[in-house]
This record gives structure tokens, C-alpha cells and sequence, in this order.
């Protein structure tokens, strides 16, 4: 992806497919080798997960133990070859827990 391919619509097409549970539109977003850093994990900063399989792994899972899982965007921004999203997440999980 050259620095042309990043904007706010391509990080906005991202978020849709978050919104729709589209398991493979958000791993297609990752290089094969991209990082995907969630902020809940054992880690003080939260847990990585390397790699297009071990993301399509914990947004598979994500998906299966939280139907209802949503993300209301706070903030996005473009510069450079960066985009960023930031986004407060809720779900329920299947045994209840939020």
C-alpha cells in the first residue's frame, strides 16, 4: 500500500467492515506480516497478535463469543503513511460478562 492508498475513506471502509463482522475484510487490511495491538491482554499495554492468521484467529473468536459486539469510533486520522482509529469497544460475552 503506497502512501496515495492511505485515507480517511480507506480507514472508514475498515471500520465497515468491523461493523459488518467481516472477519476477512479486516485481516484483507493487515499486511501478511501486520500487527494487530489490542488493548486487553495480560501486558500492561494490552496483547499483539502477529500475523494475518493469528489476527483472523482473535477477531474469529472475538466474533463467536460476543454477537453483539460494537465500536463506536473516537477519534481517526491520516498523516503520512500513517492512519490512525481509535475506538471504544463494547460486547457482551456469552457467559455474560460486558
Amino acid at each position: 500500500m503506497s502512501d496515495a492508498d492511505i485515507t480517511l475513506e480507506r480507514l472508514r471502509e475498515i471500520g465497515a467492515a468491523f461493523a459488518r463482522h467481516d472477519v476477512e475484510g479486516i485481516v484483507a487490511a493487515f499486511a501478511e506480516d501486520g500487527v494487530f495491538r489490542n488493548a486487553r491482554g495480560a501486558d500492561v499495554w494490552g496483547k499483539a497478535y502477529e500475523g494475518r492468521a493469528a489476527i483472523r484467529g482473535f477477531y474469529a473468536a472475538l466474533f463467536a463469543d460476543a454477537g453483539d459486539v460494537q465500536w463506536r469510533h473516537t477519534a481517526e486520522f491520516v498523516t503520512g503513511s500513517r492512519a490512525v482509529t481509535e475506538w471504544h469497544r463494547t460486547a457482551t460475552t456469552r457467559d455474560g460478562t460486558k
